[in-house]
């Protein structure tokens, strides 16, 4: 059921940065197993893209989608296990076909990108937080572990991270049910794991000390097209002299996109590690000159990524030349598929990304109704791991909406997450509800 939207599709969904996730595998093991010259550094972590490869993507891409699917049938499940969600076998598939229905989960289960991991990465922490002392050794292990591969998969992951490890180190230190239930230290291993992994590779390949080699500038990108940065280049370069400011009126900013991709962009030059040095001067010098001007549009952004769901994104927008050069293989078998012939693009999947946001925002709704009986009975678990969702939630539009750019995509690889929170905690209101009504008839349907 999670990889339904793949097999709809006839193939596993592929997106434009998928082509250099997997390129980057492919050359990695180029390396490792042949000695090709030359190490990848492509502005982004290689681990996803390492893990890919492993899974035999030179032949299909099909096992990709397929442990991804296992793996979030398995966090799932443990979820209800352990939340204590009274629910068949059969309830809990229910749960799994539910959120395939109406949320976007199936669809970044099936596409080979990293961003399902964001999710995934969350629960992990959740469980780990709310729940240890009902999880096995192998199970606190085994999320722990998943946890960490999830934050060496993408950047924006370690910032969620950061995020719930700092959520969960106040509830510690400031409520008694946080110290009785907590283990912060179990919440920092996969962030301060996941940051080493994060440093190393581009420490040994380039000497620099960076999150992911030949990192792009897109805080930068982001200043540049709100105008602010480019305000502050235009009063300062007769004073400081940036590379930017040789060719000032060229430089495409329509779009953080453009400014970063585009031909004519000074970012796709030879000048681009100069840039990459200065931009942090620049950004800056753009908060010092403009504070109010950048704190407004940055709470902008926030507040349009917080709301934006849009999992049909980018969908048709894949470039199958760099497809056929990296993995020719698979190249046949992407042809036939839905997502080729053009039956993904915006118009033909518009009513589903309508039902994502209107399940959001009612999810949201519901999560806010839900948690007042469960503040009244004190249900603390429960509670805990609303706040880390709705932290994780903030902590994912911040990341993306201020730094990359306001995509409904972001969103939508964590949004899924509030209304399983509903399902489990509606269940077990009402379990608790028709146990109090008939507790001898309760207590012998219920399942072990």
């Amino acid at each position: 059921m999670l990889s339904a939207a793949a097999l709809w599709n006839g193939y596993p969904l592929l997106f434009p940065d998928t082509v250099a996730y997997l390129g980057d595998g492919h050359q990695i093991m180029q390396r490792i197993l042949y000695g090709t010259p030359g190490w990848p550094a492509n502005g982004r972590p290689i681990y996803y893209g390492l893990a890919a490869w492993l899974l035999d993507p030179p032949f299909t891409l099909w096992p990709v989608v397929f442990v991804q699917a296992i793996l979030v049938a398995w966090i799932v499940k443990l979820s209800l296990r352990c939340f204590q969600v009274p629910l068949s076998r059969v309830g809990v598939l229910s749960v799994i076909a539910l959120l395939v229905l109406v949320t976007p989960v199936s669809w970044y289960v099936s596409h080979v990108m990293p961003d399902i991991f964001a999710g995934v990465l969350v629960l992990c922490m959740v469980l780990v937080e709310c729940c240890a002392d009902r999880l096995s050794t192998i199970e606190t292990l085994a999320l722990l572990m998943l946890a960490t591969a999830s934050v060496t998969f993408h950047v924006s992951h370690l910032v969620i991270a950061l995020a719930l490890l700092a959520q969960g180190t106040l509830l510690w230190v400031f409520s008694s049910a946080g110290r009785r239930c907590l283990r912060p230290l179990l919440l920092a291993i996969p962030v301060f794991a996941g940051l080493s992994g994060l440093l190393i590779y581009p420490w040994i390949v380039r000497h620099d000390l960076a999150l992911a080699p030949n990192s792009l500038p897109w805080p930068l990108a982001r200043a540049m097209t709100d105008g602010p940065a480019m305000a502050y280049l235009r009063a300062s370069c007769d004073k400081t002299h940036y590379v930017l400011c040789d060719n000032l009126d060229s430089i495409p900013t329509k779009e953080p996109e453009a400014f970063i991709w585009s031909s004519g962009s000074p970012v796709q030059s030879p000048a681009f590690q100069q840039i990459r040095r200065q931009s942090n001067a620049i950004l800056l010098g753009t908060m010092e000159m403009y504070p109010i001007w950048m704190l407004r549009i940055a709470l902008g952004h926030f507040a349009a990524q917080l709301v934006s769901v849009q999992s049909e994104a980018f969908f048709t927008d894949f470039d199958r030349d760099k497809l056929q050069s990296v993995l020719p293989r698979i190249v046949p078998a992407f042809d036939r598929s839905e997502q080729r012939a053009g039956h993904f693009d915006a118009s033909h999947l518009r009513a589903m990304n309508r039902l994502h946001g209107i399940v959001y925002g009612l999810a949201t709704i519901a999560a806010a109704v839900l948690a007042v009986p469960l503040w009244r009975r004190s249900n603390q678990r429960f509670l805990m791991a609303l706040v880390a969702i709705i932290v994780a939630l903030v902590a994912n539009a911040l990341v993306t909406g201020v730094i990359s750019g306001v995509h409904g995509r972001y969103q939508g690889r964590v949004c899924w997450l509030l209304l399983l929170w509903v399902i489990m905690a509606g269940c077990v209101l009402l379990f608790d509800r028709r146990h109090s009504r008939h507790p001898s008839k309760t207590a012998m349907a219920a399942p072990a």
